[in-house]
């Protein structure tokens, strides 16, 4: 389970960063605080998002084809999450955030704060044609002087050395890989010359 949030601006990236941070202490009062009847209109706008068929063949495809290319492989997803929808409620909502986003309210710091010793944050920043390498070079050495350990990766295989990574969600219809299955795989026989 992760929380994934997209930012597209003009702003640094120190003040999305902060923003985003912002944005995760305040949300869970909006929520809890949003009348029941907006709440509903949320739920009902999601639902008729997700029931809406592809208008043509090539989004019908690309639905499929994510799923496949995912090895997630369940192509009723979309209808699971409808029913889950229909029935979801606001405290539903507030549990879910209290136990995946908002540890505080659990004693369970040490994942989501910000100097939280076992939180792990991925950015992926693109930075502005204008803005140069010895500006973005300034930037990291005045976030390590305040303490922020903060690692410029350049190359993913650098990222794969230091990050521990988890498996993919079980897929819904278990399929082998694509190729040789190497315990089936039996050289072909040539027949011997008479």
């Amino acid at each position: 389970m992760h929380l994934e949030i997209v930012v597209q601006g003009p702003k640094s990236v120190d003040h999305v960063l902060e923003r985003i941070e912002v944005f995760l202490e305040t949300v869970r009062t909006e929520i809890e605080e949003m009348p029941l009847e907006e709440f509903v209109k949320q739920v009902s706008g999601v639902i008729s998002e997700l029931e809406m068929k592809p208008k043509t063949l090539t989004d019908r495809f690309d639905l499929f084809w994510d799923e496949i290319e995912s090895r997630q492989y369940d192509f009723a997803d979309q209808e699971n999450e409808v029913k889950v929808l229909i029935s979801i409620k606001k405290k539903d909502v507030l549990a879910f955030y209290d136990r995946y986003v908002n540890f505080v309210r659990l004693q369970i710091e040490r994942k989501i704060r910000k100097d939280a010793p076992e939180r792990r944050k991925l950015a992926i920043l693109v930075h502005p044609k204008n803005e140069d390498q010895e500006k973005i070079e300034e930037i990291i050495k005045k976030n390590a002087e305040m303490g922020r350990k903060e690692k410029e990766i350049k190359d993913v295989d650098e990222l794969r050395q230091f990050l521990p990574f988890y498996g993919f969600p079980i897929p819904a219809i278990d399929l082998k890989p694509i190729g040789i299955d190497p315990l089936e795989h039996k050289e072909p026989s040539i027949p011997e010359p008479e």
